[in-house]
């Protein structure tokens, strides 16, 4: 596996060339939580699926809970320090959210700076823009692309979501491990970054794809987004 890339024409700094391009990633992978745990589990680790979540779980709220003192991390992977932006008046002025702001910088840590030392890379050919699907979040409970309920309403988070609702093949659908598949009746929301809609109630609880299909600006060819399997309760 490689960081693919493509080239794209400089349009944001003058030069004496003008054909200067630049790199930008492309078509790699997304992957979350469970990516990284089911591939902690194929290179023969010990640990179970439910102890690994349970661990990281503990160890982001350590991390939080570290950085809510107003201390400072620094590991491996990654760094983190606070700074505070905003003009203090005189010496005697205090903090004020209304006029300054806490932020946290995040910087790769040694190990991550050493794995992009050796990261192949690969140039590929530019492909036209498609949907980006980051995010469903189970708007009852929170959790994050692992879980939905029929019947209740969710949020579907990323780029170049927005759903051609005038054309009878797009839309949002819901596929079963047999390939049947259900659209999406209504959106609530139907926006570039966001669409929000109910899981409809009638589905029988299990695993499925969702499939997000529309039509690009300027794109004759109806563009496909999927995302992996995510189970649906009652």
């Amino acid at each position: 596996m490689a960081l693919k890339y493509r080239l794209t024409q400089n349009k944001l700094i003058r030069s004496q060339s003008p054909d200067e391009h630049v790199a930008i990633p492309t078509g790699n992978k997304t992957m979350y939580l469970e990516d990284i745990i089911e591939d902690m589990i194929s290179r023969g680790s010990t640990i179970t699926k439910a102890e690994a979540l349970a661990t990281i779980e503990e160890f982001n709220r350590s991390v939080c809970n570290i950085l809510s003192k107003g201390n400072s991390i620094n590991t491996e992977l990654f760094s983190v320090t606070h700074s505070i932006k905003g003009v203090f008046k005189n010496s005697k002025e205090t903090f004020n959210p209304q006029k300054h702001v806490l932020n946290l910088n995040l910087r790769a840590g040694k190990r991550l700076l050493q794995t992009c030392q050796n990261i192949p890379v690969i140039k590929v050919d530019a492909v036209p823009s498609m949907p980006q699907i980051n995010t469903l979040i189970n708007l009852k409970n929170g959790d994050t692309n692992n879980s939905v309920n029929a019947g209740q309403m969710v949020s579907l988070r990323g780029k170049l979501l927005k759903i051609s609702l005038d054309k009878p093949d797009c839309g949002i659908y819901l596929i079963d491990s047999n390939k049947a598949e259900t659209k999406v009746p209504h959106l609530i929301k139907n926006a570039p970054t966001e669409l929000m809609f109910f899981i409809p109630d009638h589905l029988v609880p299990g695993k499925y794809h969702l499939e997000l299909r529309t039509y690009l600006r300027k794109h004759k060819k109806l563009a496909v987004q999927k995302l992996y399997p995510v189970a649906i309760l009652k």
